[in-house]
């Protein structure tokens, strides 16, 4: 039998086991509840994350869709060559840029509250740099003012349209070659439509033509002479047609010495009476008569 010292003894080895135990118990229920919290803290950062990636999933939705829009507003500009742009939000308000397939900036658009407002520029990219070869006003997502076009150098406009509410409305002025042997023409436009007064200038031979259309059509035309405003010729015009008076035109180059033709036909009634073909220049230096083909 054992005795009462080696019970003792077996008492007290027991004792410290029992709070062994019960203090690896206790660190087994901490370790246990830092798993909880870390399993509920990584299911929140979970749930999170996938909100920050619905909103991003939604916001690059809307850039897609602004993309479409501009492409759709720009439209048979370039046609073919893909637009890179950093698209503005549904209601942008700054300037949005688009670029060619080369990484070149080819246009500056304003916008307002989603809207183009303010000055449109186009851009291409020469030999000699980049220039600016259109400027369109905008308002209210509609042309308004006046809309420039530039030549291959971007110093000298070519064509200068006024805009009203998306329409062309006013005298368009174009212009053509340089100096001497340039041209100009003012086109004057109502509703979208030619209409009125359009005069074309030819600078090298000193003439100009007034054409009037009235509902689409030409009504009459008279060329005069630059220097002293006399009247050359002139026609008027019926459902369209010829009907009366006097055209010249011409064939060749200014400048072409032998090979600028003038041809002088008579009209009476809607039919041709009398045509003749003149060419320069006999040995006075004058203009001689040829046959028409």
């Amino acid at each position: 039998m054992k005795n009462n010292v080696q019970l003792s003894q077996e008492k007290s080895n027991l004792e410290k086991m029992l709070a062994q135990v019960s203090q690896e118990k206790l660190s087994l229920e901490k370790d246990i509840a830092q798993c909880v919290d870390s399993k509920k803290n990584t299911q929140n950062a979970l749930v999170e994350s996938n909100s920050s990636l619905e909103e991003l999933k939604g916001q690059l939705q809307l850039a897609q869709d602004e993309l479409q829009k501009l492409r759709k507003d720009l439209s048979g500009v370039n046609e073919g060559e893909p637009l890179i742009v950093f698209p503005p939000s549904k209601d942008y308000t700054g300037i949005a840029k688009l670029y060619d397939e080369a990484g070149d900036l080819q246009y500056e658009i304003p916008f307002k509250d989603g809207n183009k407002e303010g000055t449109e520029i186009e851009y291409v990219e020469e030999y000699h740099g980049r220039i600016v070869i259109r400027e369109t006003p905008y308002k209210d997502g509609k042309k308004e003012g006046t809309e420039v076009e530039y030549n291959d150098y971007g110093d000298m406009p070519e064509t200068a349209t006024p805009y009203k509410n998306g329409k062309k409305e006013g005298v368009q002025k174009n212009w053509e070659g340089e100096g001497d042997f340039g041209g100009s023409s003012d086109i004057t436009y109502v509703d979208d439509k030619v209409e009125g007064i359009c005069v074309y200038r030819d600078h090298y031979w000193g003439t100009w033509i007034e054409e009037v259309i009235l509902d689409g059509k030409k009504v009459s035309q008279i060329s005069y002479d630059w220097g002293g405003g006399e009247v050359i010729w002139g026609v008027v015009y019926k459902d369209g047609k010829i009907d009366e008076g006097t055209m010249h035109t011409y064939e060749g180059e200014a400048g072409e010495d032998g090979e600028r033709i003038q041809s002088i036909t008579i009209y009476k009634s809607g039919q041709i009476v009398s045509e003749k073909c003149m060419t320069c220049c006999d040995d006075n230096g004058e203009e001689y008569e040829i046959p028409c083909d």
